[in-house]
C-alpha cells in the first residue's frame, strides 16, 4: 500500500498500535530494542534521547517487553493498557522502519519495501554489508547523542553543586 505522506504512515500504524495485537507486540519489542542496556535492566528512562520509551510508560512497557522477547503474549489486561500507550510510539516506529529500509520514500509517496517478506520469512533474511554499515551508524549515532546528554547532565550537575557551594 502506498500513502502519500509520512503523516498518513504514521496514523495508519497508530491505528494499529489500537487495536491489532500482532503489531502491539512487535511494536513494544522494536521500541524496547532502543532503551539503553541501563534503562532496559532498570524499566526506566535515563537519557532523553529521543528514542524508546517515555519516562512514564518505560517500567510497565519494559515489564511487557521482556515478556513478549521470552516468547509469551500479553494478556487481555496488559493488551488494554498497551492498547492506551502505544499510539504515541507510531511516529518513533515509522522512523526506525525508515532508517532500516522497511518504508521507502518514492516519487509517489511512502511504499511498504518488502516489510511483510521480513517478517514472513525471518530465518531467511540476511543482513548485507549495507544494512550492516547503516545499522552501526545508526547505533553510533545513538551512542554520540547518549554521551552529549550525560556530558551535559554531568555539567549541569557541576554547576549546581558550585552554585551550592558559593552560598
Amino acid at each position: 500500500m502506498k500513502y502519500s505522506s509520512k503523516m498518513q504512515v504514521v496514523n495508519a500504524l497508530r491505528s494499529q498500535l489500537s487495536s491489532n495485537k500482532g503489531q502491539i507486540e512487535r511494536g513494544i519489542s522494536r521500541i524496547y530494542e532502543y532503551q539503553t542496556i541501563s534503562e532496559q535492566s532498570a524499566r526506566d528512562v535515563k537519557l532523553n534521547n529521543g528514542v524508546g520509551f517515555t519516562p512514564a510508560d518505560a517500567y510497565i512497557l519494559s515489564s511487557f517487553a521482556q515478556q513478549i522477547n521470552k516468547g509469551r503474549h500479553l494478556s487481555e489486561k496488559q493488551m488494554n493498557i498497551a492498547k492506551r500507550l502505544m499510539p504515541k510510539y507510531a511516529g518513533q516506529l515509522i522512523e526506525q522502519s525508515i532508517n532500516k529500509g522497511l518504508i521507502q520514500k518514492t516519487k509517489e509517496g511512502y511504499v511498504f519495501s518488502g516489510a511483510k517478506k521480513v517478517e514472513a520469512k525471518k530465518e531467511e533474511t540476511t543482513w548485507n554489508e549495507a544494512d550492516e554499515r547503516r545499522w552501526i551508524e545508526y547505533k553510533n549515532e545513538f551512542a554520540r547523542r547518549e554521551a552529549e546528554q550525560e556530558a551535559e547532565a554531568f555539567r549541569a550537575k557541576m554547576e549546581y553543586e558550585n552554585f551550592l557551594n558559593k552560598r
